[in-house]
């Protein structure tokens, strides 16, 4: 799971209404009239935070997701770009759900991107039986105001990478992306930054060889583009 944290300052004049106040109350696993702070800059105790969300699966964190969100909390709140490696099993996606919970709490929005709709729709569940407010967006599927909530930060988006990358993206860029299994990203990613040319007779063939051309002319790096611009490279 890799975390990638743009941060923003906000007017507080013009800041946008926010799923939470600043002081609030989370009545599960509270008594009555206990208040839960969120105060900007505060160091979060998420352990506290599991506690209050009053999730009947996620009762407490293990002993090393204990570590890490305490490591993440007191080192890297301001962290731009985080990579967060357990093993499997170790419950990674209750890491990231709970970082986004906090992030929403600081009025930013959350992205969660993972490999696929059938992951996508795993992580969802997960974050429901946390307690935690996600919308599922998928290809043509944005859930009317679920959008509008997500651009806001109001919930946490839960998506796969080719719904968040590609050359129209519907949901706006979140100001924390979340990563599961960072490397399936590559996929989509390198198809956006991918220009493809067939090596057909005509213009086509004219334009791959002298692209093929120009790379050799600039760089030692690819050698075998002098056997793809003279037409001997084999499939």
């Amino acid at each position: 799971m890799e975390c990638n944290w743009q941060q923003h300052l906000t007017n507080p004049e013009t800041q946008k209404p926010h799923r939470h106040s600043q002081v609030q109350s989370r009545a599960n696993g509270l008594d009555e009239g206990c208040l839960t702070l969120t105060i900007a800059g505060a160091v979060p105790d998420f352990a506290d935070r599991l506690s209050a969300l009053g999730s009947a699966r996620f009762t407490q964190l293990r002993p090393g997701q204990s570590q890490v969100l305490s490591a993440y909390a007191a080192e890297h709140l301001e962290t731009s770009d985080l990579a967060i490696e357990m093993a499997t099993g170790e419950g990674k996606t209750l890491l990231a759900l709970l970082i986004a919970d906090y992030t929403l709490d600081q009025g930013r929005s959350v992205a969660y991107l993972a490999g696929t709709r059938q992951l996508a729709e795993r992580v969802k569940a997960e974050a429901e039986q946390l307690g935690l407010e996600v919308a599922l967006f998928a290809s043509k599927s944005y859930g009317g105001t679920s959008l509008d909530d997500y651009n806001q930060g109001h919930l946490v988006g839960v998506m796969n990478y080719w719904v968040y990358f590609n050359s129209s993206p519907v949901p706006e860029p979140a100001d924390l992306v979340i990563f599961d299994d960072a490397h399936l990203a590559e996929q989509p990613l390198s198809a956006m930054q991918t220009f493809r040319i067939p090596d057909d007779s005509g213009d086509a063939r004219t334009l791959y060889r002298t692209i093929c051309g120009f790379v050799i002319a600039h760089t030692p790096s690819y050698p075998g583009l002098h056997a793809m611009q003279d037409g001997t490279a084999r499939p």
